[in-house]
């Protein structure tokens, strides 16, 4: 039987584990994003491994509130530099808690952004020290409608789990990695005009120590998807791309 596991649940989990137990834990916080380098930000450039072409950016920065809490902000871009999505996570001791997420269209006659907010059922992105056992998922739901096309209800499901690490050559170098497998549920219901689709996709998420994700492969009925890191570049250095 598959499990979900809320962060309140890990805690308490992982409270109630032996001294012998605890020395076995994993702590997969080295592979995540390097959190402490990113208060000046840094920009991911992935690449579509079938085509070669740039598939999207990623800007990361961490920041800190006047209570002391982080957050990891990252800001999504498509290869024309223009800003599609956006997301804010809650770093806790244990892994990192989705507070926010927004998708971002431009308007055709105006030129000008189009936000979406989304409303957050299940919030885990990313666990530190997740369990081994593969019947045991960490959800993250998302309900949504992405502008100007309010007919469309999406709701999103994605149930991740450890998988393990292994070898992946990447940036010219072959590292180990965490390796982290998903299935993926996408509901959509027509408001106005009727109809009810619903479609699923297998993920493989692979994260590098002090670097975090550098590969990603989305299979999804008879299309796969393969997406790489390809560079990491300073926030000036993707600014300078894009300056008129």
């Amino acid at each position: 039987m598959t499990k979900y596991l809320p962060f309140t649940l890990l805690l308490f989990f992982l409270s109630c584990k032996s001294g012998k137990e605890e020395s076995k834990a994993l702590d997969l916080r080295p592979y995540y994003y390097p959190l402490e380098k990113l208060t000046d930000g840094l920009v991911y450039e992935y690449i579509d491994e079938n085509t070669g072409q740039i598939s999207d950016y990623w800007l990361f920065r961490l920041v800190k509130d006047d209570a002391g809490d982080k957050f990891l902000i990252s800001t999504g871009y498509n290869a024309k530099g223009e800003q599609t999505q956006y997301s804010r996570e809650w770093v806790v001791a244990n892994g990192t808690i989705l507070k926010d997420y927004k998708f971002y269209t431009t308007d055709s006659t105006s030129g000008k952004s189009i936000v979406s907010e989304t409303k957050i059922e299940e919030n885990i992105i990313f666990p530190f020290s997740p369990t081994k056992d593969s019947t045991e998922k960490y959800r993250l739901r998302l309900i949504f409608s992405i502008l100007p096309d309010t007919a469309l209800k999406y709701d999103m499901v994605k149930d991740r789990y450890y998988a393990g690490d292994t070898l992946i050559s990447f940036l010219n170098q072959k590292e180990k990695v965490a390796h982290f497998k998903a299935r993926e549920y996408f509901v959509l219901e027509d408001k106005v005009n009727g109809g009810h689709w619903k479609t699923s996709s297998e993920i493989d998420e692979f994260y590098a120590q002090n670097i975090g994700l550098v590969y990603s492969y989305k299979k999804v009925a008879d299309t796969e998807l393969k997406r790489k890191l390809n560079k990491i570049l300073s926030v000036e250095e993707f600014n300078a791309r894009f300056e008129k």
